[in-house]
């Protein structure tokens, strides 16, 4: 059974992975936060409180990340035509008519590229000559 700062800690630890920023947000001293925290991360019931919150925490992350990867999947679809857009406010009916939004379209599939780390924003600069990097991409 943990103390209340025990409990405290765990849930702090969980979220920010520091063990004196959490020692010191559960109540303990500033000057012995950091040994309090490690002494704490070796006791069996507040490491096992720490791992069964990070559990919690990435699959409730998990189901947010599909709900959110699902809806820009769908604006980029409905921006590039995939999708009827519908008549009225709401009422469900379909007309038919096809509106291309490149602007959304492009933001949506960007957005959903660089959660799948489609992209790199680092540049290989090795050098070398035209026929080189030519050779490279063969």
């Amino acid at each position: 059974m943990l103390t209340t700062r025990q409990e405290r800690f765990a849930a702090e630890y969980a979220v920010s992975g520091d063990e004196e920023l959490a020692a010191i947000r559960a109540g303990y001293g500033e000057r012995t936060a950091r040994s309090t925290g490690r002494r704490l991360l070796r006791n069996e019931a507040v490491a096992e409180a720490v791992n069964v919150l990070r559990e919690d925490a990435a699959s409730h992350d998990m189901v947010t990340r599909q709900w959110v990867t699902a809806r820009l999947k769908e604006v980029a679809e409905r921006c590039m035509q995939v999708v009827p857009a519908t008549p009225g406010k709401g009422r469900g009916e379909e007309g038919g008519e096809f509106r291309f939004d490149a602007s959304n379209a492009n933001r949506a599939l960007s957005l959903l590229g660089k959660y799948l780390q489609m992209f790199s924003d680092k540049t290989d600069a090795k050098g070398g000559t035209h026929e080189e990097s030519l050779d490279d991409l063969e």
